[in-house]
Order: C-alpha cells, then structure tokens, then sequence
C-alpha cells in the first residue's frame, strides 16, 4: 500500500524500524486492565517489535493496516518516547482513517512531532478526516510553513522530508475543504514553495477550499 509523494508503508527506510530498545518496554501495571488489540497490550506489541525478524514483520504489518479496534493501542504508542513507534502508530491511524474520529486530538500533536515521518503521516491521516479535523487547520498551516532552512526546533529527518511534510499538509488542507478558509494565506504563499509537489498541492487546496475557478 503506498500514497501520494511515493511513501510505501513496507518500505524499510520510511520509520527507521531499527528497534533497539533496551529496556524500553514497560511490564509494570496492571495488563488487564490496558488496551489491547489482537490480544495484546501495547507493551507486547512493542516487545514483538523489538523481537526478531519474523515477529518484527507480522507485527508492522498487523500495526501499519490495522482494524478500528486498534485505535486505543495506537493512540498509546503515537506519544511514545521512540520516533518509529510514533511512526507506525500514525500510520496505522492513517489506514484506519475517519473511522476513528477520537484520534483527531492525538493527530493533531503528532503533526507537529520532531520526526518528520510522523508529520509525513499524522499528516495523511487527518485529511483522511476531511471537514471533522477542521481544529488541525492551525496545526497544518504551521507544517505547511516549515522550511529546511528553519532550525528552531530542529526536525528530525532529511531536507527532502520537509517538503513531503508540507506538500501533505497542504493537501489536507484542501481535503478539509472551505472550514479550511483560514490557511488560504499561507497556501497562497506555497504557490511560490521550491518543491514542485508543494507548490502543486497548495494550488489543488486552493481550488477545494475556494471552489472551481479561483486561484
């Protein structure tokens, strides 16, 4: 399964799944009563992760394009302290789309996340939400507006990924549609982006929150 702006969600490089997590994963608390998914709680799940090859792979895979009842574990790893984690829970949260609108929230902070690959696709994920992530609109303008050339905070991730981060969040934008009508300044501005993709996807938000004909 792959998007706009060439993302493949099995792609080994796209979250950097290098889990060496050394006493990252939690066994305190009470399992039972903590969400879980397939069975199991977030913590396993990111045991399997941290495990070996075959495991590591049926769990990315059940993760990236997971079921609605998935949501409650991924809300859990998307603030996680691990950048890949917070990747895939994002992902995950992107392939299960509007139909988990209690994640706007949690979306709406991991589009601002250092990690660019979680912007890319906490990104993706609200503009699966359409007119519903309307309280993003903030948020994505301030994606849209982040430039390589901007290093405080510094962003983790490769020039090329600022651009994919803005080029997505203006589409977003556009799949907001007219609730969207505060971020028309800045989309305007994208008009003038180095990335083609940017400039290409502001122009595209334009037209679906102005309507047909204006620019």
């Amino acid at each position: 399964m792959s998007t706009k702006f060439g993302r493949n969600l099995k792609g080994i490089g796209l979250c950097a799944f290098l889990f060496l997590f050394s006493g990252m994963v939690d066994g305190q608390g009470d399992s039972g009563s903590k969400p879980r998914y397939l069975g199991r709680t977030t913590e396993e799940w990111i045991g399997e992760l941290a495990g070996g090859k075959a495991r590591h792979g049926t769990a990315f895979d059940a993760l990236a394009e997971p079921r609605r009842e998935a949501t409650p574990v991924l809300l859990e790893m998307i603030i996680h302290e691990n950048a890949s984690i917070r990747c895939l829970a994002a992902m995950g949260l992107w392939h299960i789309g509007s139909e988990a609108p209690e994640a706007i929230p949690s979306l709406i902070k991991a589009v601002q996340d250092r990690d660019l690959n979680t912007r890319y696709w906490a990104a993706q994920a609200l503009g699966k939400h359409g007119p519903a992530a309307q309280a993003a609109v903030p948020a994505l303008v301030k994606v849209l507006q982040k430039t390589f050339r901007d290093v405080d905070p510094t962003l983790e991730g490769p020039e090329r990924y600022y651009a994919d981060a803005r080029a997505v969040a203006a589409e977003s934008l556009g799949k907001i549609g007219k609730d969207a009508a505060s971020a028309i300044p800045a989309l305007k501005e994208a008009l003038k982006d180095r990335s083609s993709a940017v400039r290409e996807a502001a122009a595209n938000a334009l037209v679906q929150i102005e309507g047909e004909g204006k620019k």
